[in-house]
């Protein structure tokens, strides 16, 4: 009678290895989609939360051209506070105030837009929400931002090119003890308009390596792929990419 061929040990170590190497890619690739999938649901329900403070703001004390900052043609850390204190804060729940001073933002962060750190930056108003994310708010000169209506594209997803940037405000979701504290990752960025609210940064260029608002190269700009898209596949295949063409809204074969 003939014999059956067993395995040897090594064959069925290769087996169990091979099998084990699948298995741990496939756990690392589900945890990451699942980090990314709760990334992005905490960043639209923090939109959320500081779409309707701003819509309340403006409900109350008009446009936010009107709020007190509009006519300030110089940076005024005094005037950018009490604006805020005046117009947003009490529509917010918030779990830490930190106004000015430092405690709601990781130290060490430094957005693309500016050259100083947001926690030590006294031109950012810092706060905790209720829901654990950290937010930096400053507003710009408005005095200084007329010409950027003059045209050409825009650096905000659905921008209304009658309108302008009053304020920047950058979003953390994990807060300032939690996560990479990284542009794109878990920090995002977005303008208030003065008569249309909150805009995520970044538009249908955004993956263009001619474009100055290149994601993810600066961070800022990948929030609306993020935002509208649902994915951070920027950080994998920018090249691959695509605002308009439906099949490219994914990294290939994801």
């Amino acid at each position: 009678m003939k014999m059956k061929k067993a395995f040897t040990l090594a064959e069925i170590l290769l087996v169990v290895a091979i099998i084990g190497t699948v298995s741990v890619l496939t756990v690392n690739n589900a945890v990451k989609s699942s980090n990314t999938a709760e990334k992005i649901t905490k960043l639209r329900k923090t939109y959320d939360i500081l779409q309707t403070a701003i819509m309340a703001g403006m409900d109350r004390y008009g446009h936010v051209y009107d709020w007190g900052y509009a006519s300030n043609e110089t940076t005024d850390e005094a005037l950018n506070r009490s604006t805020i204190n005046k117009a947003l804060m009490p529509f917010l729940k918030v779990e830490k105030d930190c106004s000015t001073d430092t405690g709601c933002w990781t130290s060490t962060f430094k957005p693309n837009l500016s050259s100083k750190t947001i926690d030590s930056n006294k031109m950012y108003y810092k706060a905790i929400l209720a829901n654990g994310a950290s937010i930096a708010i400053t507003f710009v000169q408005m005095q200084a931002r007329v010409s950027y209506l003059a045209g050409g594209t825009s650096i905000y997803g659905d921008y209304p090119y009658n309108d302008q940037d009053c304020a920047w405000v950058y979003i953390d979701v994990d807060g300032p003890n939690k996560g990479g504290c990284k542009l794109g990752d878990d920090v995002f960025a977005f303008a208030i308009m003065g008569s249309h609210g909150l805009f995520p940064m970044g538009n249908n260029l955004s993956f263009s390596n001619t474009a100055n608002n290149h994601c993810p190269k600066t961070g800022e700009y990948c929030t609306a792929w993020a935002f509208y898209k649902g994915n951070q596949d920027y950080f994998k295949c920018p090249d691959d990419l695509s605002w308009t063409d439906k099949n490219k809204a994914h990294c290939p074969n994801d």
